[in-house]
């Protein structure tokens, strides 16, 4: 594990980046979703992952730390693909498959940090395992539209 001097854990930063790239990834299929349920379950998660990076950059700012989001050139590449996959295919399966694929890997992200954790405050361990119970129940939701 690496502790940046004064700077957030590896663990701290795979829950942000979790939050910040799965708002980023919906944010960008939004417009797309034809489907109302979609829309709503969407409209849920986006909430949910505000939330999410809220109380990471609070429990952080409290500490003095800052968060290391995704890099523009992840957030602009991330984003380009969404766009282009919707221009090909903006079917509510579609859509539902790549925030299936998404959610995945933020679960695959979160859970290495999480067995590489050490040192983390029991709340952040807590917030992550969290984090990746609820990723899984979007992504078993998901499933209804694929």
């Amino acid at each position: 594990m690496k502790i940046r001097k004064n700077g957030p854990t590896d663990l701290e930063n795979a829950l942000y980046k979790n939050a910040v790239t799965g708002a980023a990834a919906i944010k960008s299929l939004y417009p797309n979703v034809r489907d109302r349920k979609l829309e709503r379950e969407l409209r849920g998660k986006f909430k949910e992952y505000q939330k999410q990076s809220e109380l990471i950059s609070g429990q952080l700012r409290v500490q003095n730390k800052r968060p290391a989001g995704p890099d523009f050139m992840s957030r602009f590449i991330s984003d380009a693909d969404i766009k282009l996959s919707c221009m090909k295919n903006s079917s509510t399966e579609n859509i539902a498959k790549m925030m299936y694929q998404n959610s995945a890997a933020g679960v695959v992200k979160v859970q290495h940090a999480l067995n590489n954790s050490n040192g983390d405050s029991q709340r952040v361990v807590s917030v992550a395992k969290s984090v990746i119970s609820k990723e899984q129940k979007f992504a078993d939701r998901l499933k209804n539209f694929l």
